[in-house]
């Protein structure tokens, strides 16, 4: 739906990605930006940022826009070195180091899906990239990304069952335990704070699918 140029530095020297729509595709670029500024504005972790206006005209050609993306992080094909160990980016969570970087790549999944389905936020083609070495986990591309109501409309509940859907596969057998611990402790922590639990119906879709 849209250009990706990576390797752009902005002001205060910060690299970001440049993604620019299609004609066809302004709207939903737009909706991307918004909706992540969203997210970042309820400080929902794990997810990628928009810097500045999500209707930043493309200079190039009339119609298009283009917005800033950061952090920049490498695509699954290529690697980096730290302190000589080569970690790679990858969407798989089997491929991650065994023990707390699994772990920790669990409960950044957990923590992504329970923090966007507060703020009344769904996707689908969910795109982790999961650093091997060490489970740090970022969720990019939120094209598709739309809001929901409460309760929501039967789409929408739809929706949200796919996007949770997508989140449990994400989450290798060997782990769904794991998962669900993180995923019971977060929704406690939620019910203890100022906004109260999660809604019934939000609650049902995942129990159905998180909760054997």
């Amino acid at each position: 739906t849209a250009m990706k140029m990576n390797g752009q530095q902005t002001n205060n020297d910060k690299e970001v990605a440049i993604k620019v729509s299609w004609k066809r595709s302004r709207d939903s670029v737009e909706n991307e930006c918004s909706i992540l500024q969203n997210l970042q504005k309820n400080r929902v972790p794990h997810v990628e940022q928009c810097l500045g206006r999500p209707n930043n005209p493309y200079p190039y050609e009339d119609g298009r826009v283009m917005i800033a993306l950061t952090p920049v992080i490498s695509s699954s094909s290529s690697s980096s070195s730290n302190n000589g160990i080569i970690s790679t980016t990858t969407s798989d969570l089997t491929n991650v180091k065994s023990g707390q970087p699994q772990s920790n790549a669990v409960k950044s999944v957990v923590e992504t899906m329970v923090g966007m389905l507060k703020v009344g936020i769904y996707t689908v083609d969910v795109q982790p990239l999961i650093n091997t070495e060490t489970g740090d986990t970022l969720f990019i591309d939120f094209t598709e990304a739309k809001r929901f109501s409460t309760p929501p409309s039967a789409e929408e509940e739809s929706g949200l069952v796919g996007f949770c859907s997508e989140m449990f596969v994400l989450i290798p057998d060997s782990l769904k335990d794991e998962a669900g611990e993180y995923l019971r402790a977060e929704l406690e922590k939620l019910s203890n704070g100022e906004e109260g639990p999660m809604s019934e119906k939000i609650l049902d879709i995942l129990e159905s699918i998180w909760v054997d």
